[in-house]
């Protein structure tokens, strides 16, 4: 296991240049740690370690160093991938670490349950950084044909907080953006459809992160529609772009041709 550690520690750019490509696939060092912390875990279930520290020492070591390896991997490519590129590749690895921890099953000896919550320890380190990235490939997904409509509500809703007046101007960018939407919104939702379906190797992993992106639209424009509601409606007044604002259960519908089990 040192020997794996300090591998980790020591592998360059150059090298791992030599052995991968620069695609978001599964990367070959991704698939050996897996194997590899698969293969430690099983011995430490099977076999009365009797908690040696030195072990869970040693595996926590390795995974920060691997970590850190991945992130060089993606940082070495700065400028070769989009930053949207990194995150997929980020996502597509980790994904498949815990679906290989998921697909093993570990008896720990009698009275040994503490190596079971160790072992999923390890389990949840990975699934808070997975979903670290799926969070951020939402924000940039949506930000690819929405980032209009996301800036004002980010923007808008402080004012309206704040109890700000709303210049003419900020409701002349609202009226833009209501007609922007309803333009363009149904190929933006077939277009997320489409990339995030290809981006990710687990076909499931990547129906959910599509729900979650499609999801965070629906709120993102519902907050709209809220603005929309404090500036005009509340103060008693018709919108000028009242038609061109799109009803959320169109939305939904649309979604949920696109979700199957949205």
């Amino acid at each position: 296991k040192l020997l794996n550690v300090n591998s980790s520690k020591t592998t360059t750019s150059a090298s791992i240049n030599s052995n991968s490509s620069t695609s978001t696939s599964i990367h070959y060092i991704t698939r050996r740690y897996a194997d590899f912390t698969i293969s430690i875990y099983k011995l430490y279930f099977t076999i009365d370690f009797n908690n040696d520290e030195r072990i869970e020492a040693n595996l926590e070591v390795l995974r920060n160093e691997f970590n850190g390896l991945m992130l060089k991997i993606t940082n070495q490519e700065n400028g070769k991938k989009s930053l949207k590129s990194q995150t997929i590749f980020l996502i597509n690895n980790y994904d498949h670490i815990l679906r290989a921890y998921d697909e093993t099953t570990f008896t720990p000896p009698l009275g040994q349950n503490d190596s079971n919550k160790k072992y999923q320890q390890q389990q949840k380190y990975f699934a808070d950084l997975l979903s670290q990235q799926i969070h951020s490939f939402v924000e940039t997904e949506l930000s690819e044909n929405y980032q209009s409509l996301i800036d004002l509500v980010k923007t808008v809703e402080p004012m309206l907080q704040q109890k700000q007046h709303i210049t003419n101007d900020v409701k002349g960018n609202i009226a833009s953006v209501a007609s922007d939407f309803s333009k363009s919104w149904k190929n933006g939702v077939k277009q997320i459809n489409q990339s995030v379906l290809c981006f990710f190797s687990n076909f499931k992993n990547g129906m959910d992160i599509l729900k979650k992106v499609l999801t965070q639209l629906l709120l993102y424009y519902t907050r709209f529609q809220d603005i929309v509601k404090r500036v005009y409606s509340d103060n008693g007044v018709v919108p000028p772009f009242n038609k061109e604002m799109v009803a959320v259960h169109s939305i939904i519908y649309e979604i949920k041709k696109y979700s199957r089990t949205f």
